[in-house]
């Protein structure tokens, strides 16, 4: 799955960053807390989840731009429950309400 102008995968580019032992700026961390705030805020007026959201969901463009891909941006996703259900091994963070 891709989103058109959005190339870059911020999992990616944490891993660039320790191969190339550089570290995000301060700025860039809380850029990118302001936006994953923004995004929850957004899912919480509409009474939605945003999902699994961990650096392999959040996709980056040239310009810094981000977006989080959520459980609204897959019709018919799987809930972070029912991966685990399917196959113990996955990779999900399964959190209370």
């Amino acid at each position: 799955m891709t989103y058109e102008n959005f190339p870059f995968v911020l999992d990616i580019e944490i891993q660039n960053r320790k191969r190339l032992n550089s570290s995000f700026l301060e700025t860039e961390m809380w850029y990118l807390l302001y936006n994953f705030i923004r995004a929850g805020n957004k899912f919480e007026k509409i009474n939605k989840k945003i999902g699994d959201m961990r650096p392999n969901n959040v996709i980056i463009n040239d310009d810094g731009q981000i977006k989080v891909i959520s459980t609204c941006s897959i019709p018919g996703e799987l809930t972070n429950f029912e991966k685990v259900v399917e196959n113990i091994n996955e990779s999900v963070f399964l959190g209370n309400d």
